[in-house]
């Protein structure tokens, strides 16, 4: 969890109008899924989380 919050926090502090943002939020979202796929339980919280950080990012 805090890995998913140190994520959505870099992507929430992250310029749209930067010309280096869309290949930093790309790193994110292989952050995010790399989070997301290492989880030991298939935890829905995790999973929620993911998902909604995954969409803020696209």
């Amino acid at each position: 969890m805090i890995e998913l919050a140190d994520i959505a926090r870099c992507v929430a502090t992250t310029p749209i109008d930067d010309d280096r943002s869309l290949p930093y939020l790309l790193s994110c979202l292989e952050d995010l899924k790399v989070v997301t796929e290492r989880r030991k339980l298939d935890a829905l919280t995790v999973e929620t989380f993911g998902t909604r950080i995954e969409k803020l990012i696209r």
